[in-house]
């Protein structure tokens, strides 16, 4: 009883920092994370301010004090992450937010406070008592908040604005007379004519490849959105949502808009109409889990509220600026993650033999979504896989040769791919081959943003009649385009807004 009146209350708002952050990202994330895969680190930063106090209070001999300190490395560790990221792009205040400036300031203030601390021999009750019952107010707000908006408004934050949703009907059609559909997306792959602007590079090969296959290019195609999520889920949602940005989303948008294309009408309707869908995606559809996700390392959406922490927060915008420092280790990471992609890679490519070989009456939905010509940079121009050493990775590994030789691999593996589809698939099939956004890693003032939208697009029909698809297809009128004209559907086409 004694230890706790000597420490009592001056210990609390220590105690009381992770459970504000906590409860405040229960709230603020609800219904887009599972708190038991978060259970890890809930328990390490209840934790942490335990092990906080004891420390100090062997240091100081003070509960008070040490409590202090507790809470202030508390606070940086807790919350500056978020505030940085909110304020660097802020006009007169991105200067103090930058980490140059703000690292050492931070450090100087907590070694003065130290000090100070170390010498002051005076009463610190004011303080403690104002940093307990300013986070015992914060708490009451948050549970203020979800008492009277309840949980169905703070699930509605966090989801996205959807409209004009499609209707399907059942089409008048047997299985015997439905096409097999392979559609491919080919993650960051511009249009040649994109290409030609960007780089003064010449991959018209791959438009006059395909067409030679007889394939429809849309040399002006583009996509709906810059990022892979959203521009995925305007293609299978069958429906539009809203954006105020759509250049420019937050990872919390994003997930929001991968919960609804898990959940999409689209792959049900085929699955409905006697279609075997193979997902070789790195998307889970429902009752449908990529069966090669697991060869890739995808952020979750636990991981947003564990990068709001400070080192985390350091770790994912420094990491890159300071690979000198840990040479060895950045570079067994990136050629372990090469492995990875190549796996994944070989992977797809197997399921699709699988599927070729295969010999079934019902037809087949075949999605495969090849994180090519992204980086990671793992193939040169002949398709060799790639083994970074430090010095190739400063040389080379950022420069518009690296990517262009990808991206070559990449024509030719496409044309590969298409050929033995064409050849081996025993029955009529609808190939797709798309990206899903443009390149979006050039000079922004030397071209516009909508760069960012031109994709590579080129459609293969049976009966080779592509009346429906023209030269400026808009992507997420792709698979309307091939329920109208396979499946008997009704739908209106988007028109591109600009």
């Amino acid at each position: 009883m004694s230890l706790l009146k000597n420490i009592w209350p001056s210990p609390i708002h220590s105690l009381l920092v992770p459970v504000f952050f906590i409860v405040h990202n229960y709230f603020d994330f609800w219904g887009l994370t599972d708190l038991n895969k978060l259970i890890t680190s809930i328990i390490s930063w209840l934790i942490t301010p335990v092990l906080l106090l004891l420390f100090y209070k062997i240091i100081l001999k003070d509960w008070h004090k040490s409590s202090i300190l507790t809470t202030c490395l508390l606070c940086i560790y807790f919350f500056t992450g978020p505030l940085m990221k909110e304020f660097k792009d802020v006009p007169f205040l991105h200067f103090f937010f930058k980490y140059s400036v703000f690292i050492p300031v931070v450090f100087i203030l907590l070694i003065l406070l130290h000090v100070q601390l170390f010498k002051s021999k005076k009463s610190l009750k004011k303080i403690h008592l104002f940093l307990s019952v300013m986070f015992l107010l914060l708490l009451l707000i948050e549970f203020s908040q979800y008492a009277i908006k309840g949980p169905i408004a703070l699930k509605k934050r966090n989801t996205i604005e959807l409209k004009n949703d499609v209707q399907l009907t059942l089409p008048n059609k047997t299985t015997d007379s439905l096409p097999d559909i392979y559609f491919f997306i080919f993650d960051e792959h511009p249009s040649s004519k994109s290409l030609n602007s960007l780089f003064n590079y010449n991959n018209f090969a791959l438009d006059s490849g395909l067409s030679k296959l007889d394939f429809k290019v849309s040399a002006n195609a583009t996509s709906q959105f810059p990022y892979t999520t959203p521009s995925i889920y305007s293609l299978m949602g069958l429906n539009e949502f809203h954006s105020d940005a759509a250049f420019e989303f937050t990872f919390k948008e994003i997930w929001a808009i991968d919960k609804n294309l898990t959940n999409n009408k689209l792959i049900p309707f085929f699955q409905n109409n006697g279609y075997k869908f193979i997902n070789a995606s790195i998307f889970d559809m429902k009752n449908a889990p990529s069966q090669v996700r697991n060869y890739l390392d995808w952020n979750t959406a636990e991981d947003m509220i564990r990068k709001q922490t400070i080192f985390n927060r350091i770790k994912e915008d420094l990491s890159w600026n300071y690979t000198n420092l840990f040479k060895r280790k950045f570079i067994g990471d990136l050629n372990l993650k090469i492995k990875k992609e190549v796996d994944y890679t070989n992977r797809i490519v197997q399921l699709i033999d699988s599927c070729l070989l295969a010999k079934q009456n019902n037809p087949k939905l075949f999605y495969g979504h090849f994180h090519l010509p992204h980086d990671t940079y793992k193939y040169d121009r002949k398709g060799n896989v790639i083994q970074w050493t430090y010095e190739t990775y400063l040389n080379s590994y950022t420069s518009a040769a690296t990517y262009l030789a990808q991206l070559e691999y990449t024509r030719k593996f496409i044309i590969d791919l298409a050929i033995k589809i064409k050849n081996k698939n025993n029955r009529p099939a609808i190939i797709i081959i798309q990206g899903d956004h443009g390149y979006r890693m050039f000079d922004q003032n030397k071209f516009p943003l909508d760069y960012k939208l031109k994709i590579f697009s080129a459609i293969y029909f049976p009966d080779h009649d592509y009346s429906q698809v023209s030269d400026s297809l808009f992507s997420p009128n792709t698979f309307r385009i091939i329920l109208n004209k396979y499946f008997d559907q009704k739908i209106s086409l988007i028109n591109k807004k600009e």
